[in-house]
């Protein structure tokens, strides 16, 4: 294609040199493809320097886009055989081992290229599933209403926010989610007598009713019940 005025945009350097659009941006974020010369544009005699070098820059780039969690999710899966969640992908980038290179719609877009490349797995798996707050007071054996608590304190807060069965699209996220590694590491906090807040018999008050409030911000879930 022959470039307007002896310069290339973003779309005719990706087509000059036989690479995808997310090909050039990402080669050019890891500094494998210099940023433009010309403003927006790269002049003819700059793009001569590292045109020879297009097939290399494209494998090194990786051939997969940038991707929300549940696509990356679903390209481990199928390259790893096994069952891999969002909540999977999300640790991953919360390790900073996926860079997250954008956001879309307020969710992270996830490094193609890395997924493309990805080895370490099992555990993030793990560290990474994610459970509703009733799901979270099962875990750990107590009431919603401790839980509660235990959220109120900032004892714990929520990994992300999802949409309920019956939201519509448009609404916002009003379910958080939880870390299990976080209620993990919730049964060796300092100060909290497990046992008896797990004797509490029901109706009865919390024994972290006590807990001091981290902050005076309205939860999403909903008043604390005693």
């Amino acid at each position: 294609m022959t470039a307007r005025r002896g310069s290339f945009g973003p779309v005719q350097l990706a087509r000059h040199l036989d690479l995808w659009e997310f090909q050039v941006a990402r080669a050019v974020r890891r500094g494998l493809i210099p940023g433009p010369d010309l403003g927006s544009r790269w002049s003819a005699g700059l793009v001569e320097e590292f045109e020879p070098l297009a097939n290399e820059i494209g494998a090194e780039v990786g051939s997969l886009p940038d991707m929300g969690a549940t696509r990356a999710a679903r390209e481990l899966a199928e390259r790893f055989g096994c069952e891999v969640t969002a909540d999977a992908v999300f640790e991953l980038g919360r390790r900073e081992v996926l860079a997250i290179t954008d956001f879309y719609k307020g969710n992270p877009l996830f490094d193609g290229g890395a997924i493309e490349r990805f080895a370490v797995l099992e555990e993030a798996i793990s560290a990474g599933r994610c459970v509703t707050a009733d799901e979270a007071a099962a875990q750990l054996r107590i009431r919603r209403a401790d839980f509660d608590h235990l959220v109120r304190a900032g004892l714990v807060e929520p990994s992300r926010w999802v949409r309920s069965g019956w939201q519509r699209r448009r609404d916002e996220p009003e379910v958080a989610l939880y870390r299990v590694v976080d209620l993990d590491a919730l049964l060796t906090a300092p100060g909290i007598d497990w046992a008896g807040v797990r004797a509490t018999a029901p109706g009865r008050r919390s024994p972290l009713a006590a807990l001091p409030t981290a902050t005076n911000d309205v939860d999403h879930d909903g008043e604390v019940q005693a």
